[in-house]
Formats: structure tokens, C-alpha cells, sequence
């Protein structure tokens, strides 16, 4: 009797502090209480009275995606940028909740994603390599993911006076399957199929190839150029921005910043936290 006694009070005290911590507002949605609130707030170095009112919350966090894509397109690579980055990442993180089943998912996340920002430490870039944009595409129907990498090449040809100019389109052509543990829905097991080359146009290829390899190798976050049997955990999601945590061996802890592309538009800026 005293075990049992004991168990039904810990379950009390934990019911009263999911409680504590949220307040039903509409059938099925939780959102932060106050004593919740303030906790985010201080932590997030807001005012005081205003901050602490759902309507300041609210709004704080609703520009909490413009925020970090602001700081990442517009900030430089000093520590302070950084550190405002990763403040950001945590702000979006700590709000994410995930109701969603798979379907869903793989629904919310089909279709392109610029790379913005990578905390991955990159090798020493080769000069002649210039990658103009990045992004992956997602089917989530399926279930394939494609890296893709722009770029332009210049190589010196012997016996020739003008250097050679070369560009075209990196892929990196995976599948995945999605978790079976309830408590990560949005955990993507990668396996990469497929790495290819293409020129544009196709009868004017780089003369050294295997050297381009190299270059796109050292120039692009190793988890984007190679994340076979990657663990990818989708950590926010809205229409616009997606945050994605590598776990497992090769890659943990590393995040990325996914934006939506705008139409017609290439991203000629990316960073990393080196």
C-alpha cells in the first residue's frame, strides 16, 4: 500500500505541473502559462509586464522565425552572430510542438529548401570552386530526398592561354524512412543512393572531374555531401523555415537553417558557424 501510495502522489505532482506549465485553451491545444511564460521571457531577455501578457508572448514568438533569418542573412561570422543564431534556434525549438502524425509530415515537408546555415565544420575551400546555391528537395510521398549543389568551376588547361569555365548541378540522391519511436515522428533515416555530376551544358564537362569532386566535397557541410545513415530530426517546422538536428555517430548535433525558395531565385550567400 505505501508503494502504491507513493506512485499515485508522484503522478499527482506531475500532473500538477504539466498543469502548471499549460493551460487548455481549445479543445486539444495547449498553450504556455503564465508562470510558463515568464520563465521564456526571462530567459529570452524580454521587458517585464508587457512581455509577460499573452498578446507580447505571442507576438515575440510569432517574429522568432524572421528573427533568425534576418541575423543569418545579415549578420557576419563573428561569435556574437553566432550566438545570436543559436539563440534563435533554441527560441524556435523550445516552442515547437509536433501533433502531427507521419503523413503529415512527410506532407509539410515535401518540396524545396534553400540551405541557409550550417553548424558544420567545413574543410579549407578550393578558390577555383564557386557552389551558388544549395538546397535539398523532398518527396515525401516517396519518401526521397536530393541534395543539389550549383556551381562553377575554372581550371588552367594546358596549352591553352584562357583558363576553363565550367558549371552545372550536384546531387546527392537519397531515400529514408521515418522513426518507428513515437517520441521522435519526425526522425528521417537517411540512405543515400545515388551521387551525380551533370554539366550545363552536357558537352562542355570540367577536365578534371575527380578534382571537382574534391572541391564540391571540401566546400559543402560533410552531412549534405555525404549523409548516408544520417539520423535527420525536423526540431521546428512552419511554412517557411524548417530546423533540422543530425543525431547518431557521424554527424551529431550538428543543425541546419532550411528557408522556402522564393520563385526564380537563387541564394548566392550560405554559412556556417566556422
Amino acid at each position: 500500500m505505501k508503494i502504491f501510495s507513493r506512485i499515485s502522489c508522484s503522478f499527482a505532482l506531475l500532473l500538477f505541473s504539466l498543469c502548471d506549465c499549460f493551460q487548455l485553451h481549445l479543445p486539444g491545444q495547449l498553450t504556455p502559462s503564465l508562470r510558463c511564460r515568464r520563465a521564456v521571457c526571462r530567459s529570452m531577455s524580454l521587458g517585464d509586464d508587457d512581455a509577460f501578457s499573452d498578446a507580447g508572448f505571442q507576438d515575440y514568438i510569432a517574429k522568432a522565425p524572421q528573427r533568425l533569418l534576418t541575423h543569418i542573412r545579415e549578420g557576419t561570422s563573428d561569435e556574437e552572430s553566432r550566438t545570436m543564431i543559436r539563440k534563435c534556434i533554441a527560441e524556435l525549438e523550445q516552442q515547437q510542438i509536433f501533433p502531427f502524425d507521419v503523413n503529415f509530415f512527410n506532407f509539410a515537408v515535401s518540396g524545396d529548401w534553400q540551405l541557409l546555415y550550417s553548424t558544420s565544420r567545413l574543410l579549407s575551400p578550393d578558390t577555383n570552386l564557386k557552389v551558388r546555391d544549395i538546397r535539398s528537395r523532398i518527396d515525401g510521398g516517396a519518401r526521397e530526398l536530393v541534395h543539389q549543389a550549383r556551381w562553377e568551376y575554372r581550371e588552367d588547361v594546358t596549352g591553352q592561354a584562357e583558363e576553363l569555365r565550367t558549371r552545372g548541378l550536384f546531387e546527392v540522391k537519397c531515400s529514408y524512412n521515418m522513426s518507428e519511436a513515437p517520441s521522435v515522428p519526425t526522425r528521417m533515416i537517411i540512405s543515400v543512393e545515388e551521387l551525380r555530376l551533370t554539366p550545363e551544358p552536357l558537352n562542355r564537362p570540367p577536365k578534371n572531374p575527380e578534382a571537382l569532386v574534391g572541391a564540391l566535397q571540401r566546400a559543402l557541410p560533410k552531412e549534405f555531401f555525404d549523409p548516408d545513415e544520417a539520423l535527420m530530426d525536423t526540431t521546428y517546422l512552419d511554412p517557411q523555415v524548417r530546423l533540422v538536428c543530425y543525431l547518431g555517430k557521424r554527424f551529431a548535433g550538428v543543425r541546419h537553417v532550411y528557408c522556402r525558395p522564393e520563385p526564380e531565385k537563387e541564394v548566392e550567400r550560405w554559412s556556417t558557424s566556422e
